[in-house]
């Protein structure tokens, strides 16, 4: 009996608290395709679901293979543009969705990125620093890995479309690439006028001070050696045999490109740019350097000053050749000129110096135009407007400016 007493509580202080419900993890499945060729933007599609409480949390990663430039990750629906490969490569990716309770469930999916047989000019973007930028890749069929490329950057107020239109010099570089199996990288500037970096009115941050009137003020050095690092990895050219090349605008922004990370290139190639009146140090690692200016051009003027009524002051030519003598080691005694042939009385001369290292390895090449304006020599050059000639001044038309470049190129590698 008094084991019966005992037992009774009546439902007091003793009975027993349901356990809570067990948090049951979201579903998720992802939608999307198993295939895609290099430089195609995709998407990936993560649809999720929680029957006990709600989705708090999406998440997604690349986990494998080449790297691909993402853009959502942080919401269901992930943007992919698929890298540049040379054969067929795969790479995974994944996704984590969390719910409200702090459950989590990871799925993985694999995309395969093909290689584009045929098309031998791709255009990509990714954003860097905060701003969408884009560059195009020519890949000629000719191209094998290892094999050399050209870094080629548009002038001032253009871009990498314009650069290779048809009746331009710069053209000149298709019939190099698809001849030789050179690989040509042409990247778009940035205009910060438009906030934009896929436009066609864009500019570099060149060696000149900010306060030169130019309109791109980003960190353009960074964003192309991002664009280089992403070539290199989906097309494998010998890093020992990249040459940087440009004009104008783009031919100063070889020079900082030169200075600050030389040990990135086996030379550069500058059309009617100069050096800024303001000191500049010397490159840390010296490397041959390709210089091509007219004595009459009305921009970057040949005795030095302000560059185009509103820019600030460049040094003269003269003075910009001093630099490049130093920053190359070239040895002073080694200068040899010469004098191209006057074929096509185009009321223009053009003059080259050259110079070598102590050991005889190319050092600096220099071109004087004479007569030559802000342009690019080439053998058969376009009808210009009178507005264009008023602008630009002459154009030389005895050499084509990129073949000279090419040799000069040959030359290093």
């Amino acid at each position: 009996a008094l084991a019966l007493a005992a037992c009774s509580g009546g439902g007091g202080s003793g009975s027993l608290t349901p356990p809570p419900p067990i948090n049951r993890a979201p579903v998720v499945t992802i939608a999307g395709p198993s295939s895609v060729n290099e430089a195609d933007i995709f998407s990936l599609m993560a649809d999720a679901s929680d029957v006990d409480g709600l989705v708090d949390g999406i998440v997604w990663t690349q986990t494998a293979g080449p790297t691909a430039v993402m853009s959502g990750d942080l919401s269901a629906e992930l943007t992919i543009q698929a890298p540049l490969v040379l054969d067929q490569q795969t790479a995974t990716f994944q996704v984590v969705v969390t719910d409200n309770d702090g459950a989590a469930t990871t799925q993985t999916v694999n995309v395969d990125f093909n290689p584009v047989a045929g098309l031998s000019r791709l255009i990509l973007q990714f954003t860097f620093d905060a701003e969408v930028r884009t560059y195009t890749v020519y890949t000629p069929d000719s191209y094998q890995p290892g094999n050399p490329a050209v870094l080629l950057l548009h002038g001032g107020g253009g871009s990498m479309r314009e650069i290779l239109n048809p009746g331009r010099a710069t053209e000149r570089w298709l019939e190099i690439a698809d001849r030789d199996g050179t690989l040509i990288i042409i990247p778009n500037g940035f205009s910060n006028v438009e906030e934009d970096g896929l436009g066609d009115q864009q500019s570099w941050n060149d060696i000149r001070m900010d306060s030169t009137g130019r309109i791109s003020l980003e960190d353009d050095v960074g964003f192309l050696l991002n664009v280089l690092d992403q070539v290199q990895e989906g097309r494998a050219f010998d890093e020992d045999r990249l040459l940087s090349t440009g004009s104008s605008n783009g031919g100063m922004m070889t020079f900082r490109m030169l200075i600050e990370h030389g040990e990135r290139f086996i030379g550069g190639a500058a059309f009617i740019g100069a050096m800024p009146e303001a000191m500049v140090p010397l490159p840390n690692v010296a490397r041959p350097m390709f210089l091509f200016n007219g004595d009459e051009d009305p921009l970057i003027l040949f005795d030095g000053g302000v560059v185009g009524q509103s820019g600030a002051p460049t040094r003269s030519i003269p003075d910009t050749i001093e630099y490049w003598l130093e920053a190359t080691l070239a040895a002073r005694t080694t200068e040899t000129s010469a004098q191209h042939p006057d074929k096509t009385n185009d009321d223009c001369l053009i003059d080259v110096t050259t110079w070598t290292t102590g050991t005889g390895a190319p050092a600096l090449t220099a071109y004087i135009a004479r007569g030559g304006g802000h342009t690019i020599p080439d053998t058969e050059p376009i009808v210009r407007t009178p507005a264009a000639e008023a602008l630009l001044g002459n154009q030389c038309s005895d050499v084509h400016g990129i073949a000279l470049v090419d040799d000069f190129f040959k030359a290093l590698r």
